[in-house]
C-alpha cells in the first residue's frame, strides 16, 4: 500500500552531534571570551572620551566592571 513515508536514517540528535555541536561549543566559547574583551574596550574608550573628567571616567569604569561582574 505504501501510504507511509520511509523513516529517516538518523535523528535530529545524531545530526546535531555530528554537524553542529562542535561549532556551537566553539561559538559559545568565543562569545564568552568576546564579551569581556568588548567591556575592556569600552573602559578604554571611556577613558579616552572623558580624559578631562576623571570622575566621569572612573564612574564609567565602575559601571562597566559592575556589569561584567553581574554578567
Amino acid at each position: 500500500e505504501g501510504a507511509r513515508p520511509p523513516m529517516p536514517g538518523r535523528t535530529f540528535e545524531q545530526h546535531w552531534q555530528q554537524r553542529c555541536e562542535s561549532e556551537w561549543r566553539r561559538s559559545f566559547a568565543l562569545f564568552t571570551i568576546g564579551v569581556p574583551c568588548f567591556l575592556v574596550q569600552l573602559v578604554l574608550a571611556a577613558w579616552i572620551k572623558f580624559q578631562y573628567s576623571v570622575p566621569t571616567a572612573i564612574a564609567m569604569t565602575v559601571i562597566i566592571f559592575a556589569s561584567s561582574a553581574h554578567w
